[in-house]
């Protein structure tokens, strides 16, 4: 049996982490034994029985000095990969990436995927932002690169100037008729009363304060409530504070499954400044629910097209976010399969098992 191997950071409850395990599920019945290499714990997410679950860093090695435990961390990938000989190694996220180029076999079969638009997570300016942006060029140049989205293609060609040997635009695959399923089992705690909602973790990016700040300023007797748990709830709820609105946002935390508390709502929101590829609207869409998002870099353009583009607003405006988010209330248009179904796990996998055909290239 041919062996696949998948790297990734950590195996949390994020996006990038769920990508991984639903094309690990997914190419387990195309025959291939999976492996999936975790370079620190926690390990959160649900993994299949007959998917193998490696933690490079363990014990005493999780508080050595940065550089050394890299280097461990490096020579125990390089021991892994010999020991397991795969025909391929799907690295996944920025840290594992590194640790990926600095322990590989072969780079002809060693595969890096991009959740996300990486020039926007470049915080340094002017020469440091150069030096940065020559880091990247040395890290991924003449590599085979997978992206989400045409927008995370475009931002790795132009504004970070990397030239990979070969780029494919491979989205997010999803599980329709599982999630379909999932979104009509009974769940504790959803409220009887209409809501809107707004799914993903309290990190900078994602602007909770945006959504709080339009949310403020429709006249309705729905609630707001926000699916997540990392980084800073607290400043969100203390943004509610602010504008007056505590009484009507409820902050649920996180859920193994969010998919009931999607479809019942009347509408899902999305106000990052910067994405990959959002599962939250495609899962939206999939269950039936109506999306008003930011027209961010990059992904939502992608997922809403024909009549469903109207519906985006561009970023860090609260003012037009809120005139969408009623006009969505009052009007939607149908939401068809043709919005999503190219997106389902069957689909994507194909383009997966293309590139396990020829692992060393076309």
């Amino acid at each position: 049996m041919k062996q696949v191997v998948f790297v990734i950071n950590v195996l949390d409850k994020g996006g990038a982490e769920k990508t991984i395990l639903t094309l690990a599920r997914s190419l387990i019945d195309h025959a291939f034994d999976i492996h999936i290499i975790v370079i620190h714990p926690p390990i959160r997410g649900s993994a299949s029985e007959k998917i193998t679950l490696h933690i490079l860093s363990s014990g005493f090695i999780q508080h050595l000095p940065y550089g050394i435990r890299k280097q461990i961390l490096i020579q125990r990938l390089k021991k892994l990969l010999r020991t397991l000989n795969p025909i391929a190694v799907f690295s996944s996220l920025p840290y594992a990436h590194k640790i990926t180029h600095a322990g590989k076999l072969d780079n002809k079969n060693t595969f890096y995927i991009f959740h996300n638009t990486l020039s926007l997570s470049m915080s340094p300016k002017g020469s440091k932002k150069n030096k940065l942006k020559r880091k990247y060029q040395r890290l991924y140049n003449h590599k085979h690169i997978i992206v989400l989205s045409k927008g995370i293609k475009e931002d790795i060609i132009k504004n970070l100037e990397i030239k990979p040997r070969k780029i494919d635009v491979i989205p997010n695959p999803f599980d329709i008729n599982i999630i379909q399923q999932l979104s009509q089992k009974p769940i504790h705690g959803i409220p009887n009363q209409r809501y809107i909602i707004q799914v993903g973790h309290f990190y900078p990016r994602k602007r909770h304060d945006l959504t709080i700040e339009a949310f403020s300023r429709l006249k309705t007797d729905h609630k707001l409530i926000f699916l997540g748990e990392r980084g800073n709830r607290k400043e969100a709820e203390e943004r509610a504070r602010q504008v007056g609105i505590e009484d009507r946002v409820l902050f649920v935390g996180w859920t193994d499954n969010p998919y009931p508390w999607i479809r019942k709502a009347d509408l899902l929101v999305l106000s990052s400044d910067e994405e990959g590829l959002p599962r939250a609207i495609v899962e939206s869409l999939i269950c039936g629910t109506p999306v008003v998002s930011t027209n961010c870099p990059s992904g939502p353009s992608e997922v809403l097209i024909e009549n469903l583009s109207d519906f985006l607003v561009p970023v860090n405006n609260a003012s037009l976010l809120a005139k969408k988010m009623i006009q969505a209330l009052v009007s939607y248009p149908k939401i068809e399969k043709k919005y999503y179904l190219h997106f389902d796990t069957h689909n994507i996998v194909k383009q997966y098992l293309r590139i396990l055909d020829h692992p060393h290239g076309l």
